[in-house]
């Protein structure tokens, strides 16, 4: 399965940057998943999302953040190649949303497939595929985030499989507000 890292740094008797702990946090789980990678930088105006192929690339990126909040994710996929656009996290920014969401998942859901063809009918795009694939983690990004929106009753929640995540709640100008 996938690891999940979440460390901020707004202490300020932590002497290590928030990059730097995440990087050590990862060498701990490293055999949780190294084929592929990606992260959240919350900054003081925005979120940057960024995803990688390379552990190398993801390592030099963790190096050089200058964030005091990070969440990080590492995989083994389970329903897709090791591709950047597979990789978390997971994004949405739909017209059906008031808000944009992120989403790193450890699991897997076992009925993507009919939650992708009930979420397209209401007008959701789906992003992370290629030659017919898609992560299953994005079919739970817009289950999430439909509960929330008040699109859905959270008893209509139908993910089926194992899941835990983290999901990161910002405003259409990119700014975090719920995570």
């Amino acid at each position: 399965m996938c690891g999940i890292i979440y460390a901020n740094n707004r202490d300020s008797s932590i002497e290590l940057s928030t990059g730097l702990r995440v990087k050590n946090l990862f060498e701990i789980q490293r055999s949780r998943g190294i084929n592929g990678f990606g992260m959240i930088e919350v900054l003081p105006n925005r979120i940057a999302m960024r995803r990688f192929v390379k552990e190398e690339d993801a390592i030099k990126a963790l190096e050089e953040s200058e964030s005091k909040e990070i969440l990080f994710h590492h995989r083994i996929p389970t329903s897709t190649s090791n591709n950047v656009k597979s990789n978390h996290p997971m994004m949405t920014d739909s017209d059906l949303y008031q808000h944009k969401y992120y989403l790193v998942h450890n699991g897997h859901i076992n009925n993507h497939w009919q939650l992708k063809h009930e979420h397209e009918g209401l007008g959701v795009q789906y992003n992370s595929g290629e030659d017919f694939k898609f992560t299953d983690s994005e079919a739970l990004l817009h289950e999430l985030a439909m509960i929330v929106e008040g699109l859905k009753k959270p008893e209509e929640f139908s993910c089926k499989g194992g899941l835990a995540f983290v999901m990161l709640q910002t405003d259409k100008n990119n700014k975090a507000t719920n995570l």
